[in-house]
């Protein structure tokens, strides 16, 4: 409950310089229209021996949703589920592809690598020939 003075204008001018009055206007009229549910809601005023009032409130706001926001929801849900499938599905695909192209590369300096192997082996067995036939020629 919130206590209201039956004579707002004779407290607030005595009190509050003119300007605040204004603001104060405003910013009731602004609030108005923020929260008419608010204002509809109001169901009893009273008035009591001292110029003071109360007014009560009373928000009907059932806890559970409504059809149409679980129809919401539950749509939400499901796209929400079929784009993250969505992504999934392509960081596999791109894992997948990043895969075959590290083994081609492997496999492709593996072939070279092979190739300066033989190559090499090549070189060191002419060398090789080369030593037994100058060691035969001085012998």
């Amino acid at each position: 409950m919130v206590p209201l003075s039956r004579d707002r204008s004779s407290s607030s001018s005595s009190h509050e310089p003119e300007g605040t009055q204004h603001q104060e206007h405003s910013y009731n009229q602004q609030h108005r229209k923020c929260f008419p549910e608010l204002i509809s809601a109001c169901r009893r005023a009273g008035v009591h021996a001292d110029g003071t009032g109360t007014l009560e409130f009373f928000i009907d706001r059932s806890a559970e949703p409504t059809f149409s926001q679980e129809k919401n929801n539950l749509h939400v849900v499901e796209v929400t589920q079929r784009f993250f499938e969505t992504v999934s599905d392509q960081l596999e695909r791109w894992y997948e592809r990043k895969i075959v192209q590290a083994e081609q590369q492997a496999e492709l300096r593996a072939q070279h690598d092979k190739t300066e192997l033989l190559q090499r082996i090549s070189t060191l067995e002419e060398e090789l020939q080369q030593l037994k036939t100058n060691e035969n020629a001085d012998n």
